[in-house]
């Protein structure tokens, strides 16, 4: 594994080459999210899944996400189309498995795990294709759960796998459709790392610890070198966490410092870090995913920690999620999960008294 830590090698990782797509998302960066959206559910298939949930968005438009039925025994993996209209993608293998599906790219090419709640636990992650169905990866050495996190273009998938005596610190992981599995390793001295999303030009982004225990933010190349982002991207906050990154190589997260305080951020090799706006009266605020726009999506809370999801526009500025909405909506307690080019943002929170997922689409 090669190892890397200069600001140079940085920046000429994320910027050399830039392409013509992401050219055009910054020409497109002065579009602004709508100030309103309707909000509708992601049915079920059946009845008895009493909970649904939706995880991430495409550009055309199809959402993945997990159900949950009756018994609380069992679930289904679920694609959802672009009207809505729902599919299996593994449905219920036995009374003690409950698939999901955590992430697609703009192919609808799907990843999600099958995680078994009674001995051996476990989670196999998959990926779902319209031609070839289901093939579950090989997993890492020792390795026993590896949940995927993201999948890009070319059917690059990433996540974090650990296991027993033979694994026992988590690794990210990187997994390939010539059904390669490979250890992403960690900082120098490191011994847990974790890889939580990959952009359409390979770069993987996450977190590795050094040798004396402490967390950094990293960015694994294509060519397999790891370089550290420190684990604050230079910044004054306290510490920094990554959890996604844009085709532009813009990464957002949380810095946090004193808690309650947190701040919602985004960084790029070119522009630094910068901190996105709080609600006014809240204490913290987390991102948990951004489009090519810059666009992004997470929740902020208050000093009681009382929780509400938001939007931020490319300028940082930020919208409450029932600022958003039709008054009495009949929504409550949202999350959101994934947003994509168009400005949709997929979620679940409760509606009729139930867990169910949605989609938001925004009023042009």
């Amino acid at each position: 594994m090669r190892y890397f830590n200069t600001a140079l090698v940085l920046s000429i990782t994320l910027t050399t080459g830039a392409s013509m797509m992401a050219q055009r998302a910054e020409a497109r960066s002065q579009q602004s999210l709508a100030h309103q959206y309707t909000i509708t559910e992601l049915a079920p298939i059946r009845a008895d899944d009493i909970k649904t949930y939706a995880y991430a968005i495409n550009s055309g438009n199809e959402v993945v996400g997990a159900t949950q039925d009756s018994s609380f025994n069992g679930g289904s993996a679920l694609l959802w189309d672009a009207q809505g209209t729902a599919q299996y993608i593994l449905d219920e293998p036995d009374s003690c498995s409950f698939p999901f599906a955590s992430a697609l790219n703009d192919k609808g090419q799907v990843t999600g795990g099958v995680s078994l709640s009674c001995q051996p636990y476990s989670t196999s992650p998959y990926l779902w294709d319209r031609k070839l169905g289901v093939k579950f990866f090989k997993q890492l050495p020792g390795a026993n759960a590896a949940p995927p996190s993201a999948i890009n273009a070319s059917l690059r998938v990433v996540g974090q796998a650990w296991g027993d005596f033979n694994l026992p610190n988590p690794h990210a992981y990187f997994w390939t459709p010539q059904g390669q599995s490979l250890d992403l390793g960690t900082l120098p001295g490191g011994r847990t790392s974790n890889a939580v999303g990959i952009n359409d030009r390979g770069h993987i982004v996450g977190t590795s610890d050094d040798s004396l225990g402490v967390m950094h933010n990293v960015l694994w190349t294509t060519q397999g070198a790891i370089q550290d982002l420190g684990t604050n991207f230079g910044s004054s906050h306290a510490s920094c966490t990554t959890h996604a990154v844009n085709n532009r190589g813009q990464i957002a997260g949380i810095c946090s410092d004193t808690s309650p305080q947190a701040a919602a951020f985004v960084w790029s090799a070119s522009a630094g870090l910068r901190d996105l706006s709080l609600p006014a009266g809240d204490a913290g605020a987390t991102a948990v995913a951004i489009n090519n726009l810059g666009q992004a999506i997470g929740k902020a809370w208050d000093s009681s920690f009382n929780v509400t999801a938001v939007l931020w526009d490319s300028d940082g500025s930020v919208q409450r999620v029932n600022d958003v909405l039709p008054p009495n909506s009949g929504w409550t307690e949202i999350t959101f999960t994934g947003l994509n080019m168009s400005g949709r943002i997929v979620g679940y929170g409760t509606y009729g008294g139930a867990t169910r997922a949605f989609v938001m689409v925004p009023v042009k």
